[in-house]
């Protein structure tokens, strides 16, 4: 039982930080800004 709620916790502590966010931004993944977009006109001769 004892070896069961250990493993419990450690799946939680591991879970938990593996979706913490990024240090920049926070942990809310929409306040990020937007990639930006190349959109020149390129063409070969």
């Amino acid at each position: 039982m004892k070896k069961i709620v250990l493993t419990a916790a450690a799946l939680l502590a591991i879970s938990g930080s593996a979706f913490a966010g990024s240090d920049n931004y926070g942990s809310n993944g929409a306040n990020q800004p937007a990639a930006a977009v190349d959109t020149s006109y390129t063409a070969s001769t």
